[in-house]
């Protein structure tokens, strides 16, 4: 919930989550629809697969429902053409029994927290060592410009440096602390 309260750091989060996992991705492409313009979250691709991923991000514990999957199956329709062979949402809550149903039927994939079973968001940061860098004590400005670096996980802090954290406008007494307790988080 701390990467709010707009969903840009949750799209950043996604995008390097997947890296992590094997998959190229861009953030915020811009294509041009059969109908309209659109602006997809995040773009995947891995074994000649190319995913339309939206992220829906909520501040508060609510469900990503079936309007959300509707929405998405409607913007895939509309950009297909770009080469894109399947939509995904990924959610930082769950997902309503309807969504999944929808989803299932129409194709789209999903991933939320403990969903699907075995392959939600937890599942996909635990089996890669990743730990957000939400769960550091820094304030919501600091977490802010390390997400805008690109920096979502705590071993990215630490592989950044210090010279980084300056560049992107953390002081040196700043910098040093948010390393240390990064580096206490990963061990």
């Amino acid at each position: 919930m701390r990467l709010g309260p707009s969903g840009f750091g949750f799209e950043k989060f996604v995008a390097r989550l997947l890296e992590e996992h094997g998959f190229e991705t861009k953030t915020n492409v811009i294509v041009q629809g059969n109908c309209v313009e659109q602006e997809i979250d995040v773009v995947a691709e891995r074994d000649g697969e190319r995913y339309m991923i939206e992220c829906k991000f909520h501040n508060i514990p609510v469900y990503t429902g079936l309007k959300e999957a509707m929405y998405t199956y409607a913007r895939f329709l509309d950009v297909e053409k770009h080469g894109f062979t399947q939509p995904w949402i990924f959610t930082n809550t769950k997902f309503s029994e309807e969504a999944k149903k929808y989803a299932g039927c129409v194709g789209i994939k999903l991933t939320g927290w403990s969903y699907p079973e075995k392959e939600g968001i937890e599942v996909l940061l635990e089996s890669k060592g990743l730990y957000p860098i939400t769960i550091l004590r820094i304030d919501k400005e600091v977490l802010d410009e390390l997400v805008r670096a690109g920096l979502v996980f705590c071993r990215d802090v630490v592989s950044a440096g210090e010279e980084k954290l300056r560049e992107i406008g953390l002081s040196a007494k700043k910098a040093r602390e948010v390393i240390a307790e990064a580096k206490k988080v990963i061990g």
